[in-house]
């Protein structure tokens, strides 16, 4: 009984920390490249963005990011957000920041160790948008 009750507060737990970060992360700042990460029930969508249009040699507009949207499952562990991906398994993981007046941000491991170190807040890091944020 103990065990099924320890385990139902895990799931509560995991959930609550997922719904925490459900919604679409965007560069904060006036990006013209980037990546933009849809967060939802556990589940990603990863897409990538620019205004750069490159044409084939008949004038017909080339896909910059074919392998893209890519999609999968994601988990929180403690501050680190684990993007897996259905396609191959692979992983990728983000820094879970909450940064005061931007809100809510995903950082890479550099970015965060740039922060941690003295540097600049990290103004252009994905950030939630909407009105969730």
């Amino acid at each position: 009984m103990v065990i099924r009750l320890t385990c139902v507060a895990l799931l509560v737990a995991c959930l609550a920390g997922c719904k925490a970060v459900d919604g679409t992360f965007l560069p904060g700042c006036a990006a013209y490249a980037g990546d933009r990460i849809e967060l939802r029930n556990g589940s990603f969508e990863w897409d990538k963005f620019t205004d750069a249009i490159e044409v084939d040699e008949d004038g017909n507009p080339v896909d910059a990011f074919p392998d893209y949207p890519k999609r999968g499952n994601y988990t929180i562990d403690g501050t680190r957000l684990i993007l897996a991906f259905e396609e191959d398994g692979s992983i990728e993981t983000f820094n879970i920041h909450e940064h005061d007046g931007m809100g809510l941000q995903l950082l890479t491991d550099a970015q965060l160790a740039a922060m941690e170190k003295g540097g600049p807040d990290e103004d252009c890091a994905l950030t939630k948008v909407g009105r969730d944020h």
